[in-house]
């Protein structure tokens, strides 16, 4: 009985080496290069940005599109809530973030900031230095005030967003306070890369006769997945 156990599992041994021994394997460094190794992000990869953002540095490599002042969207929210109070502002600045980074205008900021080639469309009337001073001397705010800061916020994304009109990447009528879509970023990057990237019909979907969603799939956008 024993014996035949010994049988047994030298047999299994022996079959085990040979597998090993005739299995194929990369001769060549083109052949290695056929094996990938992947990773898939968790889900809402940003939360971890936002918890660990000490430990994550973005550059952005384009400088500011050309004659556009300096004015990042924190100080648009900074002019559109709190008027000028950092600690109010703090309290509540996490949600602010998120619901400009995901609204419409939000979006457009960005793709506007991406592009850097588009000049600005800043009022021929408006001195934007000036009009930073006249903010930086007020003390106590009074509604008028307010109402001066917010007009600065709304100066700021008027530049952005006319050159995006003009491009034809975007309509007027598309543009408002409502969260951006899947279809609405989708058809504002179908037309901005579209004509260099076309849709070749390659994906057919059930739930959107959307062309631009289709298109988005098709080039494999990140969040536009076939299901």
């Amino acid at each position: 009985m024993n014996r035949n156990r010994m049988m047994i599992g030298a047999l299994a041994c022996t079959i085990c080496f040979a597998v090993m021994l005739t299995a194929p394997l990369p001769q060549t460094q083109a052949e290695a290069a056929i094996y990938q190794i992947t990773y898939k992000l968790p889900p809402n990869p940003e939360k971890y940005l936002f918890l660990n953002k000490q430990m994550v540095s973005i550059t952005n490599p384009q400088p500011l599109p050309v004659g556009v002042h300096p004015y990042s969207s924190g100080d648009f929210l900074s002019d559109m809530h709190g008027g000028g109070d950092p600690q109010s502002l703090n309290k509540m600045y996490y949600s602010y973030n998120l619901k400009f980074q995901t609204s419409k205008k939000g979006f457009l900021w960005n793709v506007y900031d991406f592009i850097g080639t588009l000049p600005p469309a800043y009022p021929a009337d408006v001195n934007l230095d000036e009009l930073d001073n006249r903010i930086r001397s007020l003390e106590r705010l009074t509604s008028e005030d307010e109402q001066v800061i917010q007009s600065r916020a709304q100066i700021h994304m008027d530049a952005r967003l006319k050159p995006l009109i003009q491009a034809g990447y975007v309509m007027p009528d598309e543009i408002d306070d409502e969260m951006a879509t899947k279809e609405f970023v989708a058809t504002v990057l179908y037309r901005m890369f579209g004509a260099t990237r076309p849709y070749h019909e390659g994906i057919d979907l059930k739930d959107s006769e959307n062309v631009a969603v289709r298109w988005a799939v098709e080039v494999g956008l990140p969040g536009f997945e076939v299901d």
